[in-house]
């Protein structure tokens, strides 16, 4: 090869290269069990975590994870200080507004959490007058806000859901509505809690990228192809949820 191939053929890899090996910037919020939480050492780890790995290591990009709050999430989209979120994040059409989703990942529904001997609730109506803890940003606390109202004073509306669980917990509020698996993971943790409704909604969870990205929704979705095509989908699948 002459001196003039080569250095074409070095030029198109220093261009390349970097494509090639680009770190997507995923925000989470690491308060989510089984979905993201954090370790002894403070990192995110949970389902979304493992999902997010797999589907980057089939698709050839690396990640970074920075956790904040989720009600930050869609704004840190579109502000360009991420690239990407996954956090248990429901496809909502506002939401699509704003920012784009990936194929759904995971189906959940919202439930009721009570005191496992106090009143029970089976349905968002019957929360009327009654204290209920959200967390901010989530599609649980925009289902509150229409029947309660936005600016109801009984209307709680938290950025952790550890903070949620544990005022329920204390008796400083009535119910919870937040997704089912999460539910069935902090019920794990926390003692004489129970779920009082059933499924009330039917919700798609999607990563999450800035709107306009298409190079990387189309790179999350083929890995999500991929990975569900391998199998590594269903196993990281089985290791969070089959106690479910």
């Amino acid at each position: 090869m002459s001196k003039a191939s080569l250095f074409v053929a070095a030029l198109l890899f220093a261009v390349c290269a970097p494509l090639a090996a680009a770190e997507v910037v995923v925000g989470t919020n690491a308060e989510f069990p089984p979905f993201e939480f954090t370790d002894d050492n403070n990192n995110p780890i949970g389902y979304d975590m493992d999902i997010i790995q797999a589907v980057a290591d089939a698709a050839g990009f690396s990640v970074r994870i920075q956790n904040q709050a989720f009600d930050t999430l869609v704004e840190g989209l579109e502000s360009g200080k991420l690239d990407a979120a996954i956090s248990g994040m429901t496809i909502t059409e506002a939401r699509k507004q704003k920012i784009d989703f990936s194929q759904p990942y995971y189906n959940a529904a919202q439930v009721i959490v009570v005191q496992e001997e106090g009143e029970g609730y089976e349905t968002i109506e019957q929360l009327k007058g009654k204290i209920v803890g959200v967390q901010l940003g989530t599609t649980g606390a925009g289902m509150v806000e229409t029947v309660l109202g936005e600016d109801n004073p009984n209307l709680k509306q938290f950025r952790k859901y550890n903070e949620v669980f544990s005022d329920l917990k204390l008796g400083r509020i009535d119910a919870i509505v937040v997704d089912l698996p999460v539910a069935q993971a902090y019920m794990r943790r926390l003692s004489g809690l129970r779920i009082s409704s059933p499924r009330m909604s039917e919700e798609e969870y999607g990563i999450a990228v800035r709107k306009g990205n298409a190079e990387l929704l189309q790179k999350i979705n083929d890995g999500l192809t991929a990975i569900r095509a391998n199998g590594e989908y269903d196993r990281i699948t089985d290791k969070w949820f089959q106690e479910n």
